[in-house]
């Protein structure tokens, strides 16, 4: 084609060549030199493009056995990807098999869903049961089916017989069993005076005791036998008590387990029989004290753990505006009473009216022994006082330790809140250990 275009490129240089007359008689070969011309500069072109072409191929030249490796990584990638997205749609609806089934969200979604626990099941006994798997509405009547899960029963404080065996941890021959409805801790002539005494009808007032108690999910499984030994010590305390509780959870993650509410409801629900006072549970479930503490977390920038004292101190305060309680109560979750806590205090207070504060003596699990009570630090717990309002004017567990940008506390000081607790108690108003009686609390 190249040599074509010379060829017809000289012919034109020939007839441009040539003098006028001979170009005269040649108008019609004159319009194929232009044409002559266009298809030069076609050629032209095309070979730019011929060369530019080899260039590359030179340039990004790969033999056979790169090309075959370069194919095997391409469809290695895609396998890989295409195995992300699968095992991603796996989890997403093992996730939501375990969502739409109230047992399975709580035995494999304790912290994250377990997604091969959850395709065991469907696979062993799902499918069998007639459960759906996967992101799928599910009717109500199927919820309900399943919605029931089995609680856990602690094996030291999780029913009222031989395994609440608290004799067995130095409480001087304390046993359990159930008096007027209740699961009551005691001596067997402890006991028997209070069924006797649960059984008579008062005359005068009821007193009002308002308690806080401080707990998560992990009680779940001894918040029931906590309420009861409490409510049974309140009815045996020789007088008319309203007992007032407020379950809080100190913990952040949200929300309890169906297992914890449902042993919570159960309690709530349960009218103690010929009983002369009242029983109350008001449930501070939601994240209201959780937004307070948050922030006043940010306000004065604490940092450090402060095992739930900072809400702790919010209720306080609420209660002491509210008014209404005769005497404050702070305890935990897993704590068990003996029959008499009430009884031995309110005595006191009744004969005593300039006293703030009473303590029994009391086991602890961090001590593992018997402990004599004592209001200073290290010979005290939360859970073994009784406390009038008036005392507790402007104290605080942990919010005093933040306020007006004081320097961050050390964690050691935190731990010893209780002791320092009592110690100002005592400073402000008549503080009465009660000792003779054996321990008539139990911190597990």
């Amino acid at each position: 084609m190249w040599r074509a275009s010379l060829a017809l490129a000289a012919v034109a240089a020939v007839v441009a060549a040539s003098p006028p007359a001979c170009r005269a008689g040649l108008g019609s070969f004159q319009v194929n030199i232009s044409e002559v011309t266009r298809l030069r500069r076609r050629d032209d072109a095309r070979r730019r493009r011929l060369d530019g072409v080899n260039h590359t191929h030179a340039v990004n030249h790969t033999t056979h056995k790169e090309r075959v490796a370069q194919h095997r990584r391409e469809w290695k990638l895609r396998k890989k990807s295409k195995h992300a997205a699968a095992e991603q749609a796996r989890a997403e609806n093992a996730t939501c098999y375990a969502k739409n089934y109230a047992d399975l969200e709580y035995h494999y979604c304790k912290k994250g869903c377990n997604v091969g626990a959850l395709l065991d099941h469907f696979r062993d006994h799902g499918r069998g049961e007639g459960r759906s798997f996967g992101c799928v509405n599910i009717s109500a009547a199927e919820k309900a089916k399943y919605g029931q899960v089995a609680c856990p029963t602690d094996h030291h404080v999780g029913g009222c017989d031989d395994r609440l065996n608290v004799g067995r941890q130095g409480s001087r021959g304390v046993t359990c069993r159930p008096v007027g409805g209740n699961c009551a801790c005691g001596r067997p002539a402890d006991l028997d005076a209070a069924a006797a005494r649960a059984g008579a009808t008062h005359a005068q007032n009821a007193t009002r005791i308002c308690a806080y108690v401080r707990s998560y999910d992990g009680h779940k499984s001894v918040i029931g036998t906590m309420l009861q030994t409490m409510r049974a010590a309140a009815r045996a305390a020789g007088t008319p008590v309203d007992l007032e509780v407020h379950l809080a959870n100190t913990d952040r993650r949200l929300p309890l387990s169906p297992c914890f509410r449902r042993r919570v409801a159960f309690e709530a629900s349960c009218v103690d029989q010929n009983a002369s006072g009242s029983f109350e549970i008001h449930e501070r479930f939601d994240d209201r004290y959780q937004r307070a503490e948050a922030a006043f977390r940010r306000r004065w920038g604490v940092k450090i753990k402060v095992f739930g004292y900072i809400l702790t101190d919010l209720w306080l305060l609420e209660m002491r505006r509210r008014g209404g309680c005769d005497f404050i109560h702070v305890t935990n979750g897993d704590n068990i009473y003996h029959v008499d806590f009430f009884r031995h205090q309110l005595a006191v207070f009744n004969a005593r009216p300039d006293v703030g504060s009473t303590a029994v003596d009391f086991f602890c699990h961090l001590l593992k022994r018997f402990q004599r009570v004592a209001f200073r630090i290290a010979a005290i717990d939360l859970g073994c006082m009784l406390v009038r309002p008036s005392a507790m004017r402007n104290v605080t567990f942990a919010v005093g330790l933040f306020e007006d940008g004081k320097p961050q506390p050390s964690q050691g000081r935190l731990h010893a809140a209780d002791g320092f607790f009592a110690a100002e108690l005592a400073r402000r108003a008549p503080a009465v250990p009660i000792h003779d009686h054996g321990p008539l609390f139990f911190h597990f």
